[in-house]
């Protein structure tokens, strides 16, 4: 007797601990085989990816210093990026950081028309210069062929800092930006813009780290 085994969105909401409502035709997909199998879980993580693509991320709090006032601990991103792997986590995306900037009052991202196509493109140059005319701007990241492609745009009016030092600090991101290595993309949590940093090197006396929370990135 075979063991079948089922995958389905209703596995996303046990994770999620939401309940779908209209539930797709093959919500209830049954593979029998070690290929179907691994083709269907290969649905269930890219589906489970998306929906997480649009929640805003749980941080930790912003790192500090073992002294006596407790002071913010300011990093390079290298060192950014090593401190959250040694705590079996990462530093968020730069869309996480837009979407936590939108919590807090950020007009919010717009999605690309173009996500595959080279920025360079004549397409992709007119629908930044429509963007740009309401206010968004481009986030950039490489495509399969390691071209610079728009990954999303962003505009962050309306934004309004938190108190403290998560209102005055510069957040790393993961990702160093595309076509240029020297460069990392931060929150300024001061305007909640996504910007690019001149150098990942340097640790400014406003460079600190969050990063996302262990047991919430079901991505990793």
């Amino acid at each position: 007797m075979k063991t079948k085994i089922i995958f389905g969105y209703s596995v996303l909401s046990l994770i999620l601990g939401t309940t779908l409502v209209a539930r797709p035709a093959h919500a209830n997909e049954v593979c029998d085989t070690v290929d179907s199998c691994r083709e269907l879980q290969a649905k269930v993580e890219a589906k489970l990816e998306e929906l997480l693509s649009n929640i805003t991320p749980a941080l930790d709090d912003i790192v500090k210093n073992n002294d006596k006032e407790g002071s913010v601990r300011n990093m390079n991103q290298y060192d950014a990026d090593k401190y959250c792997k040694e705590h079996h986590t990462r530093l968020p995306k730069p869309r996480e950081l837009a979407l936590l900037s939108m919590s807090l009052g950020a007009a919010g991202i717009r999605e690309t028309t173009h996500p595959r196509v080279s920025a360079a493109s004549s397409v992709v140059q007119s629908e930044i210069s429509k963007m740009n005319k309401d206010g968004y701007y481009p986030i950039y990241a490489l495509n399969s062929a390691k071209r610079r492609v728009v990954d999303f745009y962003f505009n962050h009016v309306g934004y309004k800092h938190p108190s403290g030092d998560l209102g005055i600090y510069f957040f790393w991101t993961e990702l160093v930006l595309p076509i240029n290595s020297s460069k990392a993309y931060i929150l300024d949590s001061t305007d909640g813009s996504i910007g690019e940093y001149p150098h990942r090197d340097n640790i400014s006396g406003y460079s600190a780290v969050r990063c996302v929370t262990r047991h919430l990135d079901a991505t990793n």
